[in-house]
Parts: structure tokens; C-alpha cells; sequence
């Protein structure tokens, strides 16, 4: 997903290890080697070892001599001596972000790792699974290719052209991903596994739950997407929620309501502005230094803002950013624009992305549910206008005849939901979990980076794991979570 940073690093603080016995990490690394089909190596981050290894499964699984796909995994031991023999499994969003990115904030010693192992795979399609990796940018030396439409027809058909060389593309839905996943869980000798899933590694967690529950001691889900989420049918609507927060939180404020005192007024005036006329703004090259003209619309603006408002972070910084624009200031807003992670391959496989979305979601979004939801919204049907074109133009996977059906798991889930999020809504995947409690977090977004106190996040998820009671769950420390300062001059970031 275009300029959308939903990564694992946002979850991961480290807390003390004290209170129980702990080998260092070399140690543990070499004890666990004895006892799982992986080898050490070594990371590129620090000197610390892990674990690594491949796993080959069927792309097609009713092919008996069809291609193989090649999984990657990394497991981080336990730095316990006598790890607990339910890991702890990470699933990441997107969908299509690698699990193995988070492998350096697992590894650094921190409370996750302390009595279980933690177990990284990289579905297929994602990180180094066959990575269904695309240009779905252009020529990126060209700034107006940054703000232009998300999926645009030509470079999506070039990049189904392209992968279709090496892979079926209608085989990377999420139910082939888990039973992946399994294979994996009994190859390495697990019986039983906890799962943290966040945004669609919710959707993941559920659907290997419900397929394999003699398999699931425990789940975390932070911003989970549900299975009948039909992303992105909701993100204009959740998305116009999250902006009456912002407005609401920014009069509050008196730093924001001093620098923006007509901030609601000011963006909606302006959106609408620009869906009669596009802004023009002009920019030295990034590269030559020459004048450049980018062309802004109101679509690509809004959707920027959304996106980001997944954290609190970003969110606080968006008042800045209208307002900025308002005087005809477009800086800021590109800056926002640029991709967060440079380099090749990108930190999402827009393949998988479009794999997944255009088999689970977009199909099943009819026009009155479009219009429903994003009538009267800043959005708009933008994205679901997008997606929607791009999943028409892109192979569909097939789903198995029970895929809405059955639709609650019984494994005890814990669900962290932010109260700010302009993309899950509360209260909507908690239906599914039969044994589940949500716990609604105020001030965060879809993710908590930005919230001050947010080791209160892993405390909540590792007291969890300990007892699996949902119950005696102690969510005092959600009190002290709070967002960061809204920028208000150049100075601030």
C-alpha cells in the first residue's frame, strides 16, 4: 500500500530481564540449534546470532509437480534455559510486509524473547518467499509519479505481466499462507503456538485459528482486519471518524486551536477546492536542481492525510501539513509523499497486496456498500475506486466454499484496538472470537508508535501470554498512553 508504513518496529520497546534464569543470546542460539531443523547465522544489524532456515511447499497444492515455493524463517530463541514449548508466532500487515523485518527488535534481548522463542516467517509472496515485488511507481526520479493515482491501470497490468513469469498469482491468498504456516509449525516440532498479529496479521491469526485450533494456545491482535473487513470499504468512513477526532483533539489543544483555530473549515474548504482545480506547485528537481511542476489532487491529498494518521505521530503533524497547503505551501505534504524506505525491493510486495485484496476483498464490495460508506466523506470512493479496478485487472485466487462461513475461533484473543484509528474501527472484529476481550486504547492509532508509556503495550501482550487470563488483564498503564505534541511551526517535528 502506497506511502503506508504498518511495521513491526512500532511494537517492539524492550523491557528489563530480570527475575528469571537467562542464557546470553549466543548461548541460546546454540542450545536451540540442537533442538530445531535450522542453522545459525549471523544478522546483519549487530553481531547477535539467530536462527535460519528454508521450508518448500507447493505453490498450487493440487499440483503434485507444480512449482515450489521456498519460505523463509528466522526463529530468535528463548533466552531462557528452559524455554516454554509454545513459541511465539508474528504476523505482519500489509498484506504483503515481511515477518523476517521485525527479526532486530525481537533479537535484542527484549522481554519477547524471554521465556519463548519467536518465530518469523515471511509468507509467500512477502520479504524472501518468492516476493511478489513490483513497480507500481514509475520512474521515481520524477516526483509527480509519487503523487499521482495508486494503482494505475498500465503499471498494474506491467506488473501481473512481469510476475506471471514466476508465479501463479491466484495461489497467494491468505488460506494458502497459513496451511503454509502449519507445516512450518509442525516441521520446526511446535505443538502449540501464540500468535501477535497486526492489521491484516489479524485477519491471518484468525483464519489459521479457525483452520488449525488444536494448534493455538493464545492470540494477540493489535488493528486487526477482520475477514468480512472488505478492505478498503471502511477507510473512508473510518478515515472521516479519525479527522472529527483530530479536529475535536486540535481544538482542545491550545497550541493547535491557536495555530489552526479554523482547521475543520480550512480542509474541507480546501479539499473541495482542489476537486474543482488541482493545485500547481513548482519544485527544484531533487536531482537536476530545475524547476518542476507537480500537479496535486484532492483524491491523492486526502488519502495521504489518512494514511498518515496510522500512528499518532503522523496524525499530529497533519493540522501542520493542511494548513500549510492552505497558504500554498506544498512542501510539507511531499515530503509525505516520498517513500519511507528507499532502496530496492520496497518494504511491501505490492504484488501480494493485490493477490490477497483482489481474492478477499475487493470482489465483495457491492456499489451500494461503496456509496454508503464513503457518501459525504473527504475520501470519498477513491481507494475503493482503485482497488477495485486494480483487482479487476489483476487474476483471482479462489476462496474455499467455507471461507465466510464458520466464521468464530475459540482461542483466547486479546484484542488492543486504537480509539484513533482511520482505518478499523472498534468494536468490529471482537464478534468473531467466541473467547476474546477488546481493550480500546484512546489516543492510539492504527499503531501505537508515537504514544508516550507504550511498553504498557508489550506489558499488556506479555502478562497475556503468561497467564492467558482475560480477566486479570491489568490495563491501569493505558492511562498514562499519550500522543506527542501537534506540530505547530517548521521547527517542530
Amino acid at each position: 500500500m502506497n506511502n503506508v508504513t504498518i511495521r513491526a518496529v512500532i511494537l517492539l520497546f524492550t523491557i528489563g530481564l530480570c527475575g528469571s534464569t537467562v542464557a546470553s543470546s549466543s548461548t541460546a542460539t546454540r542450545a536451540a540449534s540442537q533442538r530445531l531443523p535450522l542453522t545459525m547465522c549471523e544478522s546483519s544489524w549487530s553481531n547477535d546470532s539467530i536462527l535460519c532456515g528454508r521450508y518448500e511447499v507447493p505453490e498450487n497444492r493440487a499440483l503434485a509437480d507444480g512449482r515450489k515455493i521456498s519460505l523463509n524463517i528466522i526463529v530468535i530463541p528463548a533466552l531462557a534455559e528452559n524455554p516454554e514449548p509454545d513459541p511465539i508466532f508474528f504476523f505482519e500487515g500489509g498484506p504483503g510486509v515481511a515477518a523476517t523485518d521485525a527479526a532486530y527488535f525481537f533479537a535484542e534481548e527484549s522481554a519477547f524473547r524471554k521465556k519463548r522463542d519467536i518465530v518469523l516467517v515471511d509468507i509467500r509472496g512477502t520479504g524472501d518467499s518468492n516476493p511478489l515485488h513490483c513497480n507500481l511507481v514509475g520512474d521515481s526520479s520524477v516526483v509527480q509519479n509519487f503523487v499521482k493515482e495508486m494503482y494505475p491501470p498500465e503499471l498494474v497490468e506491467a506488473c501481473r505481466l512481469e510476475l506471471e513469469q514466476r508465479a501463479d498469482l491466484t495461489q497467494y491468498a491468505t488460506t494458502n499462507a497459513m496451511a503454509d504456516i502449519d507445516e512450518v509449525r509442525a516441521w520446526l516440532g511446535y505443538e502449540k503456538i501464540n500468535i501477535i498479529g497486526i492489521s491484516y496479521g489479524g485477519r491471518a491469526a484468525f483464519v489459521y485459528a479457525r483452520a488449525y485450533p488444536e494448534h493455538v494456545r493464545s492470540m494477540v491482535l493489535i488493528g486487526p482486519a477482520d475477514i468480512e473487513s472488505k478492505m478498503p470499504l471502511y477507510h473512508a468512513y473510518e478515515a472521516e471518524e479519525a479527522f472529527d477526532s483530530l479536529f475535536t483533539d486540535c481544538r482542545a489543544d491550545s497550541s493547535c486551536n491557536e495555530a489552526f483555530p479554523n482547521l475543520e473549515t480550512e480542509l474541507r474548504t480546501f479539499v473541495e477546492e482542489l476537486r474543482f482545480n488541482p493545485a500547481l506547485t513548482t519544485i527544484a528537481d531533487e536531482y537536476t536542481m530545475e524547476p518542476t511542476t507537480v500537479i496535486i489532487r484532492a483524491d491523492v491529498f486526502v488519502e495521504a492525510l489518512r494514511s498518515a494518521m496510522y500512528s499518532s505521530s503522523g496524525a499530529r503533524q497533519v493540522p501542520w501539513i493542511v494548513h500549510q497547503a492552505v497558504l500554498g505551501n506544498y512542501a510539507p505534504f511531499l515530503e509525505r509523499m516520498k517513500p519511507e524506505v528507499t532502496g530496492y525491493p520496497p518494504f511491501l510486495a505490492e504484488g501480494a497486496y493485490l493477490s490477497i485484496t483482489g481474492a478477499e476483498d475487493a470482489p465483495f464490495i457491492s456499489a451500494t456498500e461503496a456509496d454508503s460508506l464513503t457518501a459525504g466523506t473527504l475520501l470519498g470512493d477513491y481507494r475503493i475506486a482503485q482497488q477495485r479496478r486494480a483487482a479487476e485487472l489483476w487474476p483471482k485466487g479462489e476462496l474455499p466454499e467455507d471461507y465466510f462461513k464458520n466464521l468464530t475461533v475459540d482461542a483466547p484473543t486479546l484484542i488492543l484496538q486504537g480509539g484513533r484509528d482511520p482505518v478499523i474501527g472498534c468494536h468490529k472484529a471482537i464478534k468473531y472470537f467466541s473467547n476474546g476481550r477488546e481493550i480500546v486504547i484512546p489516543q492510539m492509532a492504527h499503531m501505537p508508535d508515537g504514544l508516550s508509556d507504550a511498553q504498557c503495550i508489550d506489558d499488556l501482550m506479555l502478562d497475556f501470554f503468561d497467564i492467558v487470563d482475560l480477566n486479570s488483564i491489568d490495563t491501569f498503564c493505558i492511562r498514562s498512553m499519550a500522543p506527542p505534541p501537534f506540530k505547530v511551526s517548521e521547527e517542530e517535528e
